[in-house]
């Protein structure tokens, strides 16, 4: 009960009056366009709405875009990388523009030897104390974190410690970090420390200065993916167990109203996000609008 309470207030807070820092760019209208070319069989099934709206999302940014203006080759940094799946789900995205890929957590994965002997590029490694500017390898241009961010304690500090990194080493640097909304206190129950809402996105990423990174929110999901998942996946789970859940007990139908869900939401951008996408490029200029 404290654990929702807390957040509740964390949440609401940013409707009360409040200032709040110029040198955004919202932009809604992105989750609309992303979908008019998507080819949904390439879309992985069984997942929660969040992580599809997620894994939509990194498969259809401006990747020939990106590697241009990082300068030609792609070096990503996961934080938070768990057992590093996302090196061969971005490797696809991307059509093999990873040129290196290094992944942090907190713990070794037992499948991190199979990728490090099989994927040259790949490396790991495993801090257990507050991530640091030292952490990040100096070639690193990519910066990315996938439901991550909500895991760590001192999410203000871990921001801080990127920012002398871009002041130490001044070349592009892209971040893309996707989030949880508001609403996944609802969906999620306990996840995390906290879920998030533009203002305290801002908030965790003020060290940032427009003069010198550009600022991007984009909202994914909305409502009908929020209802979704709390009828087929939280309800289920909570009043008759995970095995109740409806990508185990009737997936072509989850799927079937997953796809209309986001569908839906994408007719009316930004209403209730389900996450956010937030995307920080220092030292360079990025346009979403670009084509892949």
């Amino acid at each position: 009960m404290a654990y929702l309470g807390a957040n509740m207030v964390n949440n609401v807070y940013p409707f009360l009056p409040h200032r709040s820092r110029p040198g955004w760019s919202l932009i809604p209208s992105r989750q609309q366009s992303m979908l008019q070319d998507l080819d949904w069989d390439q879309v992985e099934q069984g997942l929660s709405p969040t992580r599809t709206l997620s894994n939509i999302f990194w498969m259809t940014l401006p990747w020939q875009n990106i590697r241009n203006v990082l300068g030609g080759k792609l070096h990503v940094l996961d934080v938070g990388c768990g057992s590093g799946d996302y090196f061969d789900r971005l490797q696809s995205w991307t059509h093999g523009m990873i040129h290196s890929y290094r992944g942090i957590d907190v713990q070794e994965r037992p499948n991190w030897g199979g990728l490090t002997k099989t994927n040259p590029q790949v490396s790991f490694q495993v801090i257990r104390s507050l991530f640091s500017a030292s952490d990040i390898l100096p070639e690193t241009n990519l910066v990315i974190t996938q439901s991550a961010i909500e895991h760590f304690e001192f999410d203000v500090l871990f921001f801080r410690e990127i920012r002398k990194f871009v002041d130490r080493i001044p070349n592009p640097l892209l971040q893309i970090h996707l989030v949880p909304s508001a609403a996944c206190l609802w969906l999620y129950v306990t996840h995390g420390y906290r879920q998030y809402t533009p203002h305290t996105i801002d908030k965790m990423t003020a060290c940032f200065s427009e003069r010198d990174t550009q600022k991007i929110l984009v909202p994914l999901g909305g409502r009908h993916c929020n209802r979704l998942h709390f009828s087929a996946l939280t309800l289920s789970r909570l009043t008759k167990g995970r095995q109740a859940d409806q990508r185990k007990t009737n997936p072509p139908l989850y799927e079937r109203q997953l796809s209309t869900a986001i569908l839906k939401d994408a007719q009316r951008p930004a209403q209730s996000p389900s996450f956010y996408a937030v995307i920080l490029a220092s030292h360079l200029s990025l346009d979403l609008r670009t084509v892949k």
